[in-house]
C-alpha cells in the first residue's frame, strides 16, 4: 500500500528585535519563524514544497512575511533538517539500486539463455513467452522441458498450462512435483531444431532456462 501525505512544520528562528505590535499596542519582542511544508512518501522519503519567513510579535503572534531573498543570507544555517530537505534523495537512489540490480539480473539471463542453448541438455526447463513461437499478440508465458537432443535437434515437452505473467510460470519451475505430475505437459513432444530454439533466444522469446 502506498503510504503518502503532507505536513506543516514551523521552525522558530528567535527573537530578532523589539519594535512596537500595532495589535498589542505596545513594544513587543518580535521572532522569525519560518513555516513550511513537506510532502513525505512512507514518511522517510520527504520533500520541502514550500516556505516562508515572518516576523512575528512574540505574543500575539501577528505580524509580516519577509522575503526570503533577504532572509537566508543572513542564517547561519539551514534551519529545515536535512532529513526533509534531502530525504527525496533516498528515493532516488532506491530507484536507480532497482534499475541497476535489474539491469544485471537481465544481463545475466541473457548470457545464461545464450550458454544453455548453445549446448542445450536433456531436462532443461525454458521459461518462454509461447506467444512469441506463434506470432500471435499478447504474452503467454510457459515451462518447456528439453525431453532429448539429438542431431541438433531438440524434442520438447510442450505445456498445458500458461500465464499471462513471467512469475507463475517461475513458481511451477520450483515445483517439481506440478512439473511431472500427469497433464502438465502435452503427451506428444514437438521436434524442433536448435537454431530455431537458438533464434527463440536471440528474438528474446527464452525468458530464462534453469538447468539442475
Amino acid at each position: 500500500m502506498l503510504i503518502w501525505g503532507s505536513k506543516g512544520a514551523v521552525a522558530d528562528l528567535g527573537v530578532q528585535a523589539h519594535h512596537h505590535c500595532q495589535t498589542c499596542e505596545r513594544e513587543r519582542p518580535f521572532k522569525l519563524a519560518l513555516q513550511y511544508k513537506i510532502h513525505h512518501l512512507y514518511h522517510v522519503f520527504q520533500w520541502v514544497s514550500s516556505k516562508k519567513y515572518l516576523l512575528v510579535c512574540d505574543v500575539c503572534q501577528r505580524g509580516a512575511e519577509l522575503p526570503a531573498k533577504e532572509v537566508e543570507p543572513k542564517l547561519t544555517k539551514n534551519p529545515i533538517p536535512a532529513t526533509q530537505r534531502f530525504g527525496w534523495l533516498g528515493l532516488v537512489l532506491v530507484i536507480g539500486a532497482l534499475g541497476v540490480y535489474g539491469k544485471i539480473a537481465s544481463d545475466g539471463r541473457s548470457h545464461h539463455v545464450t550458454d544453455y542453448t548453445a549446448a542445450p541438455a536433456v531436462g532443461d526447463l525454458y521459461v518462454i513467452d509461447l506467444n512469441k513461437l506463434t506470432g500471435e499478440s499478447g504474452s503467454t508465458y510457459g515451462v518447456i522441458r528439453v525431453k532429448q537432443v539429438a542431431d541438433d535437434k531438440l524434442e520438447l515437452e510442450m505445456p498445458h498450462v500458461g500465464y499471462n505473467k513471467v512469475r507463475g510460470a517461475e513458481r511451477d519451475i520450483g515445483d517439481a512435483s506440478k512439473l511431472n505430475g500427469a497433464g502438465y505437459f502435452e503427451d506428444k513432444t514437438v521436434s524442433v531444431p536448435l537454431t530455431t530454439v537458438q533464434a527463440w533466444a536471440q528474438q528474446g522469446a527464452i525468458h530464462d532456462i534453469e538447468r539442475h
